[in-house]
Order: structure tokens, then sequence, then C-alpha cells
């Protein structure tokens, strides 16, 4: 492979040589499918949840609000994909149903 470079300084840095390189094969490739990310509602019940996760851990009350609306931001910040999300709803469903003995729904 050769990448042109200037007569006077015919040598590139290692992450320069690469960047060039991805640039290449992203602008000659096929174009990259993004992941999909999940939609209002599905991050709706992934609030909900949460919500059913901490009641049935028996959260203190008196800071169950303000954890709410940190973990709302902080997967506002996150985007989810849809392969994220049905992880995370995976593991917070079977620490529900661990938790209580009952499979979580929407409440």
């Amino acid at each position: 492979m050769h990448i042109p470079s200037s007569d006077e300084y015919p040598v590139l840095n290692l992450s320069h040589a690469l960047t060039v390189i991805l640039y290449e094969i992203f602008m000659v490739g096929r174009p990259v499918a993004l992941p999909r990310p999940a939609s209002m509602e599905e991050k709706e019940l992934l609030y909900d949840f949460f919500h059913q996760l901490l009641e049935a851990v028996d959260y203190p009350e008196f800071r169950r609000e303000k954890t709410e609306i940190m973990f709302r931001r902080m997967m506002g910040r996150a985007v989810p994909t849809k392969w994220e999300f049905y992880t995370i709803m995976g593991v917070f469903s079977d620490a529900v149903k661990a938790a209580t003995g009952r499979k979580p729904g929407r409440s």
C-alpha cells in the first residue's frame, strides 16, 4: 500500500496513516449499518422496570425519586441500541423476578 505524501517529508505518523486508510475504506466500501437506537416507548418500559426493581429490592423510599431521575438522565445520555435495551430489560426482569417471585409488568 502506498499513501502519497510530500517529497520533503515522505513519512506519516502511524495514527495518521491509519486514519487515511480507514477513511478510504469508509469512502470506497459499502455503507455501514448503524445500530438502531431504542425507541421512546422502549425507554419508558425500561424506566418502569427500573422503578419496579427499586421497589422489589426495597430501595429506600426517600431516595427512589432522585435515583430514578438519575437513571433517566444517564440512559438519555447513553442512547442505548435496541440490542442493549433488550439485554438490560432481561437483567431487570430477572432481578425483579428473583426479588419478588413474580414476573414484572407495566405498572
